[in-house]
């Protein structure tokens, strides 16, 4: 299944799941967000520059990509994560909580998570947790903005 298939499939899903409820109001990621963010180092600024030279899926691995009302994570394994956003609440200056589902490598089973979104001068802190051996544990990436 190529990724716009899983990305309609999710979507669909999400209809399902949520009904005409989650459709009345839409959860917009903020403005400043969206873009094509990669790893503030060296690995990423090489992912970056190959991104800008050919768009294609392929060359999406280690980006975190924010649209609108979505963002997707593309893993060096060749699966990804794609989140949609239901709850934003600004915390400060550029800071935000986003509660969202997120649904793992493809799955149609979504994950409500939340995360912390804040831009501190040009790079883009990102804190969301994720489950080890049954345990939550919060990871922050500190990312550029490439595109």
């Amino acid at each position: 299944m190529n990724k716009s298939s899983k990305i309609k499939t999710v979507l669909t899903l999400s209809f399902i799941l949520y009904g005409s409820v989650a459709c009345a109001k839409t959860t917009y990621m903020p403005k400043e967000l969206r873009g094509v963010w990669y790893e503030h180092n060296s690995q990423g600024r090489e992912q970056c520059k190959v991104y800008r030279q050919d768009k294609s899926i392929d060359n999406q691995i280690g980006a975190l990509i924010i649209r609108k009302n979505n963002y997707d994570t593309y893993a060096e394994y060749g699966e990804g994560n794609h989140a949609v956003p239901t709850r934003v609440r600004p915390l400060g200056t550029r800071r935000w909580w986003i509660q969202d589902m997120t649904y793992l490598d493809g799955s149609s089973e979504g994950i409500l998570d939340d995360s912390i979104f804040a831009i501190k001068k040009t790079l883009l802190h990102w804190t969301y947790s994720y489950r080890d051996e049954g345990k939550k544990v919060k990871h922050t990436k500190i990312l550029f903005k490439c595109l």
